[in-house]
């Protein structure tokens, strides 16, 4: 039995779902009504991206009933997985530590969801979700870790003021092309510089020298901070170089508003002590 044990285990563990049919045998297998052994048990991680376009939300429902172990799920973009089943996933995979959500296909609503029940999640991943923001306030308060929203256009300033806030742990923190988080980003962001923040990627046209000035007042230390195609200036640049804020490792890459002079300056006020990316601006020389 032991032996039969060790073989689901390497089977279903981390099992690799290559295309539509092997996810459907994979689905007989798990929820086969009668044997001895429970296949779901053993499943600790599934990626769903490349199946998730096929309509499979019921055989998702299906699936996750029987997986109380999961601790990585990923839904892939867009998903075909319902707001309904996405609630089960809280309910039924406690053990969950580790959540990527895209887009809902075919949803044309704010999803509602409670994760209230995910107590171990510590990374979590919403690309182009419509979620309300008092479902993100149900994320878990002290678990949580790493953060990234992505294009979550609904999401404001305010939302995002009251998330951080009630969550005092989150050591990764990434806004990416999230259009209605402008005005006093940093002064949002700031208030988690000096705790365990640790890194801090931001990206898109929304990101400004105005709207991120703040947060180099304040005392700390980042072990990365990403600035990378937004629309920062010089300005930028020489708010770190004259602010308070430590960065070890400064990537700015892909911005065409900073200028080889400001580069130059910043690299000399912190040489040795910081590493800079300054691939793919167009102004400023690589090899510096």
């Amino acid at each position: 039995m032991r032996t039969i044990g060790r073989a689901c285990n390497t089977f279903a563990r981390n099992y690799l779902i290559r295309n539509y049919l092997s996810f459907i045998d994979f689905i007989k297998t798990v929820t086969k009504p009668s044997g001895v052994l429970r296949y779901g048990e053993y499943i600790r991680s599934i990626d769903l991206t490349l199946v998730n376009k096929y309509g499979i939300d019921m055989r998702v429902s299906q699936l996750i009933r029987r997986c109380p172990n999961i601790r990585t799920m990923t839904l892939g973009h867009p998903t075909s997985v319902q707001p309904d089943t996405i609630g089960l996933i809280a309910k039924y995979c406690r053990k969950l530590h580790t959540f990527n959500i895209g887009g809902l296909e075919s949803w044309p609503f704010m999803l509602e969801c409670d994760f209230s029940g995910l107590k171990q999640l510590h990374t979590i991943h919403f690309s182009t979700t419509p979620l309300m923001a008092h479902s993100l306030y149900t994320l878990p308060t002290r678990t949580l870790r790493h953060v990234c929203l992505e294009k979550m256009d609904a999401l404001t300033v305010d939302e995002l003021r009251i998330f951080l806030k009630n969550r005092p742990n989150i050591e990764t923190l990434a806004i990416l092309h999230c259009r209605r988080l402008t005005k006093d980003l940093g002064t949002v962001i700031s208030s988690k510089i000096g705790g365990t923040l640790d890194q801090l990627e931001l990206a898109g046209s929304q990101i400004t020298d105005d709207n991120i000035r703040r947060m180099f007042q304040e005392q700390g230390h980042l072990s990365v901070l990403r600035l990378h195609r937004t629309w920062i200036t010089d300005a930028t640049l020489e708010a770190i170089r004259t602010g308070r804020l430590f960065i070890k490792h400064l990537d700015i890459s892909y911005n065409k508003h900073i200028t080889n002079e400001a580069v130059k300056a910043l690299f000399v006020s912190f040489r040795g002590r910081m590493t800079l990316n300054v691939s793919g601006c167009d102004q400023v020389d690589v090899s510096l």
